[in-house]
């Protein structure tokens, strides 16, 4: 019985908080890419592909959602993957979203999760933080 409760407890469970939203550059919907929500006091970092509406739904492993507290986040976007042998200015000019949003000491973006269902709308510039 003591297995079972703690199996219940510990196994399999959803996070208590879930974050959603869409995703703009310049106020265009950013259709490609992923987002990432860095725990600001150490976890496990929950991602998001975008979908064709610049929608996003966060996940931590195989789970839903994601525990409260304060993230930073990133979002990466390319046109496609990177080719074998191209040189680095040609994997830049791949990038849709600018190369600080891709970087959590230098995305400039932060939110605070709390319990239940949340909407945060990540609105992006080209211009640099």
């Amino acid at each position: 019985m003591a297995v079972l409760i703690v199996c219940t407890l510990g196994c399999g469970s959803v996070h208590e908080a879930s974050v959603s939203g869409v995703v703009t550059l310049d106020g265009e919907t950013v259709t490609k890419g992923v987002v990432s929500f860095h725990p600001q006091n150490g976890g496990s970092i929950a991602l998001a592909p975008l979908d064709e509406h610049g929608h996003y739904e966060l996940r931590t492993g195989t789970e839903h959602g994601l525990p409260p507290g304060g993230y930073t986040i990133t979002v990466t976007s390319v046109e496609r993957p990177p080719e074998p042998g191209m040189s680095p200015q040609q994997i830049e000019a791949l990038r849709i979203t600018p190369k600080h949003y891709g970087d959590p000491a230098t995305s400039g973006l932060t939110y605070n999760v709390e319990p239940g269902g949340n909407t945060y709308d990540i609105m992006l510039t080209r211009s640099a933080p």
